[in-house]
């Protein structure tokens, strides 16, 4: 196989990033990369395996996947560092695979920085309570194609599609000003004669290109920003949509998710947090058009790039 006598001539003791990946039909899959130098004491990144996970990810789990690949493609005997998000699961993998070769669950663990940036957005985004947003997002609308949703008659359906949007909406409404943003963007979405009228206020105020509001997708906070940013650009448009549909006796929107000026001020604070981190994550990815590699000194003084923005935020008087 080309790729193991590829890691055979290696320079370079052999690191291995892993991650769970799972797909929106519900396929669960631990990715494997491995990372070393060749021969011309290049940077190579190879992807080894992308292996099914069947049941909870649990240490265990993961460490028998991750043994087989290695012994695969025979580096068990020459993995130098291990990359991985900071899971407890990891941290167990990695004591259990140490019982079958020789590392050091401690020495050679090193935490994913674009994790690391991620806790750091969903805290400032959620707090301590980011189990709220998860639990929102169970009562999203689904209805498939199983037994039991065929049995249900047109009105079952409706019914439980109203009680899990109001609960989702009740549970939005905790988050503050991002709550009630998510929200107003869900009732603009929800039927084609809202989002007709949303587009003629923003005909209203300028003629030029009419754009769609971006929905957030639950703890993925990059879209969480990307949602605040297209709202911010928005925001005459909107403050005249839910000025109207307010007071619409046939379809009204909560005056609880309408955003007041206070709301839209946090709203830019956040934008403003925010971006940072997402040009932090962007850093640190691994790039090899533009030469970089994810490595530890990029990690290192991005971290530092990032403190400075922030403390230089936090001098920022809030208008």
């Amino acid at each position: 196989m080309k790729v193991t006598e590829a890691l055979a001539k290696a320079r370079s003791s052999i690191s291995v990033s892993l991650d769970g990946w799972l797909a929106d039909n519900q396929l669960d899959m631990l990715g494997v990369t491995a990372h070393y130098l060749d021969e011309q004491l290049r940077v190579k990144t190879v992807l080894l395996g992308l292996r099914p996970m069947y049941g909870a990810h649990s240490g265990a789990a993961i460490a028998e996947e991750l043994l087989t690949v290695m012994r695969d493609f025979e580096i068990s005997d020459r993995v130098g560092y291990f990359v991985a998000d900071n899971a407890s699961n990891n941290d167990a993998a990695l004591r259990q695979i140490a019982k079958e070769i020789d590392v050091d669950p401690s020495r050679q663990r090193i935490r994913c920085s674009a994790h690391t940036l991620n806790l750091v957005a969903k805290a400032i985004l959620y707090g301590t309570d980011s189990d709220c947003v998860a639990d929102a997002a169970k009562f999203a609308p689904r209805f498939g194609s199983s037994a039991s949703d065929n049995a249900l008659t047109h009105r079952d359906k409706a019914a439980q599609l109203h009680n899990d949007d109001t609960t989702s909406l009740a549970l939005w409404r905790k988050r503050g000003a991002l709550g009630r943003c998510h929200n107003l963007v869900y009732h603009v979405k929800g039927s084609p004669r809202r989002r007709r009228y949303f587009e003629s206020k923003q005909r209203e105020i300028s003629d030029s290109r009419i754009y769609q509001l971006v929905a957030n997708g639950g703890v993925r906070w990059n879209s969480d920003l990307e949602m605040i940013e297209r709202a911010l650009k928005l925001k005459d448009a909107l403050q005249l949509y839910q000025d109207h549909y307010v007071n619409d006796g046939a379809d009204p929107l909560n005056p609880e998710d309408c955003l007041n000026a206070e709301d839209w001020d946090e709203l830019k604070v956040l934008k403003e947090l925010l971006q940072p981190l997402k040009d932090a994550s962007v850093r640190c990815q691994t790039v090899p058009i533009s030469r970089h590699h994810g490595a530890l000194w990029q990690t290192l003084s991005t971290t530092e790039w990032l403190l400075a923005k922030f403390e230089d935020l936090k001098r920022q008087p809030l208008n």
